[in-house]
């Protein structure tokens, strides 16, 4: 029994120091292949506060490969479901019992029918769409000549006000001072002095005097006066017969 304990922990010893390169026990030795390192042991040296550099990669190829790796997969799936497809209508029929070489015919004839009745539905949207451009054309059209209109009543408008506004700076030139004029103007305002003064009642009514030179705010407020009296009167015979 003692014999098998120490044959046992004779090996465990023999395990334990197979990690290092080359270990002894007793006359027997052992010589690693591959020495690897402890997971205690520490860095190396020479690879202390080494920070790897990745890999360069040259840019134009890396653009090229996005580009073209996903093409190339797209197209390869495609020829893939495209043979599997073809490969199964070659295998089966289908359920009404044709054969693939009918299925395609009537496929095609379907797709025919299919291909005519897009045309004439093209054509009728077509027509709808000349139809619908030639009202707009004539809308814009009949736009484009009310507009003119317009614009020429409104040139004609603004020549009658320029023709007014001229006749009316004409007529009042004519009550101008020139310097021919002058003295004589002089003289008459020196014989009809006007007074510019006026006053204002609490009322808020002005009080103008005899020789005021407000002559058309004078002859409003008398116009005014008249008006009031005339309405006054109204009511006063109209509340006389009530």
């Amino acid at each position: 029994m003692f014999g098998i304990v120490r044959t046992h922990l004779s090996h465990l010893r023999v395990v334990q120091r197979s990690w290092e390169p080359i270990s002894a026990t007793g006359s027997l030795q052992i010589q690693q292949v591959r020495w690897r390192k402890r997971r205690t042991d520490p860095k190396a040296k020479s690879k202390i506060g080494k920070v790897r550099e990745p890999t360069p990669w040259d840019p134009w190829e890396r653009a090229f490969l996005v580009e073209k790796i996903p093409h190339y997969n797209s197209t390869m799936n495609a020829v893939r479901r495209l043979f599997n497809a073809e490969l199964e209508r070659k295998k089966d029929e289908t359920a009404e019992g044709l054969s693939s070489v009918e299925q395609e015919r009537e496929e095609e004839e379907e797709f025919r029918q299919l291909l005519k009745w897009n045309e004439q539905e093209n054509a009728k949207i077509n027509a709808r769409r000349k139809e619908k451009l030639a009202a707009k054309a004539k809308e814009n059209e009949e736009e484009n000549l009310q507009r003119l209109l317009r614009k020429e009543e409104q040139e004609a408008e603004e020549t009658e006000r320029m023709r007014q506004l001229v006749l009316q700076e004409q007529e009042a030139s004519k009550t101008f001072i020139t310097m021919e004029s002058m003295e004589a103007a002089i003289n008459e305002a020196l014989d009809n002095p006007k007074n510019y003064n006026f006053l204002m009642k609490k009322s808020g009514e002005p009080i103008l005097p005899e020789d005021t030179a407000w002559e058309g705010f004078k002859q409003r407020t008398v116009k005014a006066k008249d008006e009031e009296l005339v309405e006054g009167d109204g009511d006063h015979i109209k509340s006389a017969e009530n």
